[in-house]
């Protein structure tokens, strides 16, 4: 996945100053981890706190163990760039559904959520408040009727019922992944073990009052992805890390504006 790729409709505004974040904006980026050069592996080794190597030692196979450490080492270095600090000395607190934050944040506070599905994973950056992202592998799973009709709210089962047949199974990953975004930018989850393992839906306290801006993220037909961020953000900036630049050169983003009706979608292709 290249930034030459990466296409969106609409006017758009010049690329955000490096690595800065507006009190409008969210930076939204999307990366490859089976790209990650051994390097940077080598690198992230030596950054992650002991509570995230604990955690990469839980994976049985190294493909998913690489993975998780190349997920966590990308957080640090984006981390790094929006804080102005070295990606080893930040440090996670977690809420009671897992969601990291900066245990000491800088001012202004740098909120952010990160999630992968397989080798793909997203991130999102904002200094208006809370955020949550969310993607999935569009696959089988048997019993994803049921999961809908016991999750979903009156609207996403309209629009499920409402897609044709050969469609509705990514359209229920597009509705998991909307509400799984709103739900983790409350700081609850869906939680579980593993992707849809939970079954764990109700809305959560305080979840009527957030009432976040849901909007699908394309990043290619075999995934869903969505993000929900506070409604005084109005400019979304899109990245593509790119494995064979310098960190220092990828700022570079395709800019839409959330009030616009025709760009209420990002596309990552």
């Amino acid at each position: 996945m290249r930034r030459e790729l990466l296409t969106l409709a609409g006017d758009r505004r010049p690329a955000p100053r490096e690595f800065a974040l507006g009190a409008a904006d969210v930076d939204l980026w999307c990366a490859d981890l089976d790209a990650a050069t051994d390097g940077f592996v080598v690198q992230v080794a030596a950054m992650l706190s002991a509570d995230e190597v604990a955690r990469a030692a839980k994976f049985f196979f190294a493909r998913d163990r690489r993975r998780f450490m190349v997920g966590r080492g990308l957080l640090r270095a984006l981390l790094a760039r929006y804080t102005d600090l070295a990606p080893a000395a930040l440090r996670f607190g977690y809420g009671a559904h897992g969601k990291p934050a900066l245990v000491r944040p800088p001012a202004p506070m740098v909120h952010f959520n990160l999630s992968h599905g397989e080798h793909l994973a997203v991130y999102a950056f904002a200094t208006a408040g809370a955020v949550g992202i969310d993607v999935e592998r569009i696959r089988d799973l048997p019993d994803w009727e049921a999961i809908a009709q016991t999750c979903f709210d009156a609207a996403a089962l309209g629009r499920l019922k409402a897609a044709p047949a050969q469609r509705r199974r990514a359209e229920f990953f597009r509705a998991w992944t909307r509400q799984e975004a709103a739900l983790k930018a409350s700081g609850e989850g869906l939680g579980g073990v593993g992707p849809l393992a939970s079954s764990r839906c109700a809305a959560p306290t305080g979840f009527a009052a957030i009432r976040p801006q849901v909007f699908p993220l394309g990043v290619g037909e075999e995934f869903a992805a969505a993000v929900a961020v506070p409604p005084t953000v109005r400019w979304a900036h899109c990245h593509l890390w790119d494995w064979s630049v310098a960190p220092t050169l990828q700022p570079d983003a395709h800019t839409f504006n959330l009030e616009d009706p025709a760009e209420s979608r990002v596309e990552f292709l």
